[in-house]
């Protein structure tokens, strides 16, 4: 009798391992590409009221000091592409009557992947940097 319970249990065991590793998550319909993108989606969202918004945009910490542009925006939101695995800040600058107020904000843009039918699946990676004036 005890042979015929271990018996079962482990038929029970093997089952329950096997359906655990089972890629339930498998469309074959999906878009998938396999080629790892280098560089992705930096958008950068600012208070926009008519007037031109100045920004620094700084590869890593911005007290690194490290600026990669200038630019002034025109518009609620602007996108740049730029390399994967590196962290970046912004700075936005609002000036009213006598005084300036920088936003800052800052984030790593890293790689975006997911997996489909056993394939590595790459989707192009993005981050959202917010200098809204509060």
């Amino acid at each position: 009798m005890k042979s015929i319970k271990n018996i079962a249990f482990v038929l029970f065991l093997v089952f329950a391992l096997s359906h655990c590793t089972k890629n339930d998550d498998c469309d074959p319909d999906t878009f998938c590409d396999t080629l790892p993108y280098d560089s992705g989606n930096v958008n950068i969202e600012v208070s926009y009221k008519g007037k031109g918004i100045p920004i620094i945009v700084y590869k890593g910490y911005a007290d690194q000091n490290e600026i990669l542009f200038y630019d002034t925006l025109w518009s609620e939101e602007k996108s740049y592409y730029l390399p994967l695995e590196n962290r970046y800040a912004v700075e936005a600058y609002y000036y009213e009557s006598n005084s300036t107020i920088i936003a800052l904000d800052g984030n790593k843009l890293k790689e975006s992947s997911f997996w489909n039918c056993d394939e590595k699946c790459y989707e192009l990676a993005e981050i959202t940097l917010d200098v809204k004036k509060l």
